[in-house]
């Protein structure tokens, strides 16, 4: 079932720019139902992930690899057609930098259907 409270035939590019916009704040919840597909597919080293019980999964994934306080920065924003490319870094309060972030997403029908998440987990939080 496709939430129609949010316009579909919004472009990859404001489909993204929201989804980055609301993952910045920490509106997790609010990301999920604007911006994810219901049966979205997410693929990474965690394995894959289905629809929006997935999305939180990673999510927590991302947040118990990185810790909280963690901020993000999005350096690099690559959008053609349903396809989009995303650079990021994270660093936490201690001034550790996780550099080396890389999404990929595919939006249909005004949502994210696909996204790749690509990230090297700190080890033991000794970030690099």
């Amino acid at each position: 079932m496709i939430n129609t409270s949010v316009d579909q035939r919004r472009t990859t590019a404001a489909v993204i720019g929201d989804h980055l916009a609301k993952r910045q704040v920490g509106e997790l919840e609010q990301d999920i139902q604007d911006n994810y597909a219901d049966d979205v597919v997410l693929l990474g080293a965690f394995g894959d992930r289905m629809g929006h019980a997935g999305v939180r999964e990673t999510a927590a994934q991302l947040r118990h690899d990185l810790g909280d306080g963690v901020t993000f920065a999005f350096h690099t924003v690559v959008v053609r057609d349903d396809y989009a490319y995303l650079e990021w870094s994270a660093s936490d309060r201690e001034g550790r930098q996780l550099t080396a972030g890389v999404d990929s997403f595919a939006v249909r029908d005004g949502r994210i259907a696909f996204q790749s998440v690509h990230y090297s987990p700190p080890e033991a939080r000794g970030w690099v």
